[in-house]
């Protein structure tokens, strides 16, 4: 572990913890509010969706390896 991974590791368990924590409640929301068919299809669309919305904000296409998920 990198001394700077270590002098901010409480900070990055926090994040990590409250972005886990942030998703889930999102989730769960939206099961609640939606039907739960669009919920999932909403889950596993999100990271098509965040490079969808990358491109268009950057105009820039992304790298292939963005579209292959690292492939």
């Amino acid at each position: 572990m990198t001394a700077r991974v270590r002098d901010n590791l409480r900070l990055l368990v926090a994040y990590g913890a409250v972005s886990v924590a942030a998703v889930q409640a999102c989730y769960f929301g939206a099961a609640a509010r939606l039907p739960v068919s669009t919920a999932l299809l909403l889950e596993y669309l999100a990271p098509v969706l965040v490079v969808g919305w990358v491109w268009l904000v950057r105009r820039n296409p992304p790298p292939v390896p963005a579209w292959r998920s690292g492939r």
